[in-house]
């Protein structure tokens, strides 16, 4: 099942400033998350799971003409680990460029991802 990250979501009341955004994948399936822009706040994606192929697609947000991004995919995307969960953070304009890296996923409930490990294995589409 493929799922747009922006338009087919719950809305979750976060109990501060704004809303979260919860995407959930379903049990059994491989699940492809679309993003195809960044907006303020991260997404909440639940139930995520690489074994079972899930993908996060950030194709459309990164310019892959541009730049060998497979080479320099620390210069545009980076993953971090708290509370338990991995938080995906995207660059537009890689390291060198004006743009800041924006966190846009938080897969609940997943720590420890490897970066690399994930576009290898088709989990992360660049």
């Amino acid at each position: 099942e493929v799922v747009d990250a922006w338009f087919n979501y719950a809305d979750t009341d976060t109990g501060n400033d704004g809303n979260n955004v919860a995407l959930f994948a379903e049990t059994g399936q491989a699940d492809s998350f679309l993003f195809e822009t960044i907006q303020e706040a991260a997404v909440t994606i639940q139930n995520f799971d690489v074994a079972e192929g899930d993908s996060i697609d950030l194709s459309q947000l990164l310019d892959t003409e541009a730049a060998d991004t497979t080479e320099a995919i620390g210069d545009y995307v980076q993953m971090r680990t708290e509370d338990g969960s991995t938080i995906i953070s995207v660059d537009v304009d890689g390291a060198a460029g004006p743009a800041q890296a924006q966190d846009i996923a938080v897969i609940e409930n997943v720590a420890d991802l490897d970066l690399n490990q994930m576009v290898d294995d088709g989990n992360l589409i660049l």
